[in-house]
């Protein structure tokens, strides 16, 4: 099967890759949001700088593949093998990974916003300068501790670090109870993409921490928040290792 062939199913939407048997082949720069490839075999396969937007991948056997520059964004990776894969560069936001297999995949320099690891392999898998922060090890809507920490993380086996501060701005949104109970969601957003979102927790507090992916400035951009659904009336500025006390309120509540 040739790139343009799995392209043109892909665009169809019909299950004609599903269980797929694509070994080594080249996918490279391939446009395939929403494509089905599920059980699909794509061992050693080139997908660098592949569109995977909202992929079905579950249970893909994606070992070895060569996965750099990636959009993954929303894939469902749930049980895949990317055992040895390359993932350099990958946008990896919101993708879920529960129980997929990234031992010695190499993440670095990988964004990971909102991604689920849940059960996930990490044994080997290398996360240096990746941006696992605000990466989910739990499941938000049982556990308030559920972004991953590092510790977690090499526990798991994996070869971590703390994003490079450069490129991190942080600090705590105070939020009245009242307003917003534990366990409402807030959603911090530059310009139109969300780039952070978690729940308020014990106390109307929420600390957020906004990480520059690669190949992105926010420099200088205007943060905004939304509080359960409704815009905060407080916003902030990006700036690189900036720290931030902001107290949202949100109008008409």
């Amino acid at each position: 099967m040739t790139k343009q062939e799995v392209e043109a199913l892909a665009a169809l939407r019909v299950e004609g890759l599903v269980g797929a048997n694509l070994p080594g082949i080249d996918l490279s720069g391939a446009n395939l949001p929403a494509a089905n490839f599920h059980r699909a075999y794509l061992a050693g396969a080139d997908l660098t700088g592949a569109n995977l937007v909202g992929a079905i991948l579950q249970r893909a056997d994606l070992s070895g593949a060569d996965l750099s520059n990636a959009d993954l964004r929303f894939a469902e990776l749930n049980g895949a093998n990317l055992s040895g894969a390359d993932l350099t560069g990958a946008n990896l936001s919101k993708a879920t990974l529960s129980q997929a297999d990234l031992s010695k995949a190499d993440l670095s320099e990988a964004f990971l916003l909102t991604a689920r690891l849940f059960n996930t392999n990490l044994t080997g898998t290398n996360l240096a300068k990746t941006d696992w922060n605000n990466a989910y090890c739990r499941d938000p809507a049982t556990d308030q501790n559920f972004l991953c920490t590092l510790e977690e993380l090499q526990a798991a086996g994996a070869l971590a670090a703390l994003t490079d501060p450069p490129h991190r701005f942080s600090g705590t949104a105070l939020i009245d109870p009242d307003l917003a109970p534990d366990g409402t969601t807030v959603i911090a957003t530059i310009g139109a993409t969300e780039v952070a979102s978690t729940k308020v927790t014990t106390g109307g507090s929420y600390k957020f921490r906004i990480h520059q992916p690669p190949g992105q400035s926010f420099a200088g951009k205007e943060i905004t928040f939304k509080v359960g659904g409704f815009s905060a009336l407080a916003t902030a500025t990006w700036e690189a290792g900036g720290e931030n006390l902001l107290n949202l309120r949100t109008p008409g509540r």
